[in-house]
């Protein structure tokens, strides 16, 4: 578990609110891999100066001899992992936020111990914020705090239902975050939970809003994996979260969620 401090400079916040698009699922190398689609979300992040990125995983098909992907249709990972440089470095570093893995990459660490994305993020520069499980992030926009917590996701299941569950097992981890972030299954999902937590100092309990979001993806359907594998499809494109300096009419943080440009 790391625990990640981010403090966004006042020119950067434009009517009081901040995005981040939770980058992640991304298959780069799949033949189904929506490049056009992954270049529009990089440049929405470069050209607007309150939009800030975290790096949710699956960056790479990653397809080796012992994985479940079709090693004979599949890009070298090799290149692959030239094309994710040259492709995610295309965002400025300031953007990044915080980066963790995902299961495709660790197939590599399974088989020969080797961190893709370690080396990844170094590429990027951004190794200092890099974390392959759970990463803890302390997000301070103007007078408002918001904590993050992200992990790419583990385990099969593909019912809506199970994936929620997941999520929430994710959440109840460190149950008074604002925000879970997941990805792993594709799909598109936000709904919220109450938490409840004591105030020791105060000897009180406190009521707690948990945002708990799957972060989507940039990965097609026909002829590949899912459809091979009579998995549903999902619709395509990353979670795009708006983040307010200023609390909505119930006293709560001002957090959104959308998955279109």
């Amino acid at each position: 578990m790391k625990y990640v401090k981010y403090k966004i400079d006042k020119k950067d916040i434009i009517n009081d609110e901040i995005e981040i698009v939770a980058l992640g699922d991304l298959h780069i190398g799949d033949s189904n891999c929506d490049y056009k689609l992954l270049y529009k979300q990089i440049e929405y992040i470069n050209k607007n100066d309150n939009c800030f990125v975290i790096g949710m995983g699956d960056y790479l098909n990653n397809a080796l001899r012992l994985s479940k992907t079709d090693v004979y249709s599949a890009v070298a990972p090799q290149k692959e992992f030239q094309d994710a440089i040259e492709i995610l470095g295309k965002i400025k570093t300031s953007k990044w936020i915080a980066m963790t893995t995902g299961n495709h990459e660790h197939r590599t660490y399974k088989e020969a111990g080797i961190d893709l994305n370690r080396f990844l993020a170094y590429e990027l520069d951004i190794e200092d914020i890099y974390h392959p499980t759970i990463s803890v992030i302390h997000l301070q926009l103007k007078n408002t705090a918001y904590w993050i917590h992200i992990h790419h996701g583990a385990g099969g299941g593909s019912t809506k239902g199970g994936i929620s569950n997941k999520m929430n097992k994710l959440g109840n981890i460190i149950s008074n975050t604002d925000i879970v972030l997941m990805g792993h299954t594709h799909q598109q999902i936000h709904f919220t939970e109450s938490r409840y937590f004591v105030d020791k100092k105060h000897d009180k309990i406190h009521k707690h809003t948990q945002h708990l979001i799957n972060t989507g993806n940039c990965l097609g359907y026909k002829d590949g994996y899912a459809e091979a594998m009579i998995l549903t499809p999902t619709a395509k494109g990353n979670a795009i979260l708006k983040l307010g300096d200023t609390h909505n009419r119930h006293g709560g943080k001002k957090i959104s969620c959308r998955w279109t440009l």
